[in-house]
């Protein structure tokens, strides 16, 4: 498919054909931290364009792999109600 159609597809127009995409990890374990040294980012930097060559998928979703977390500002104990009481937006804390 080109790019018109998939988008067609998107947006519940007619298509010719469903979209294909298969998202995959290249990493042994996705469900660590994704901050972590641990080759993450080059392993994904390094096969995803192999693997779109191979696969030919009509579009791709790009993303690395790993978990993100976010400091919880100052919160010592997430089961205490009243420490909760510090937490922010996520939207602020990223964006000011």
């Amino acid at each position: 498919m080109n790019k018109l159609e998939v988008l067609k597809a998107f947006q519940n127009q007619d298509e010719s054909q469903i979209p294909f995409s298969v998202w995959h990890h290249f990493t042994p374990n996705e469900h660590v931290e994704a901050t972590a040294t641990n080759g993450m980012y080059s392993a994904d930097l390094n096969k995803e364009s192999e693997f779109v060559d191979a696969v030919h998928p009509d579009f791709i979703k790009l993303m690395n792999d790993g978990y993100f977390t976010y400091q919880l500002n100052n919160v010592d104990n997430p089961r205490d109600l009243r420490s909760l009481l510090k937490l922010r937006q996520l939207r602020k804390m990223m964006y000011g």
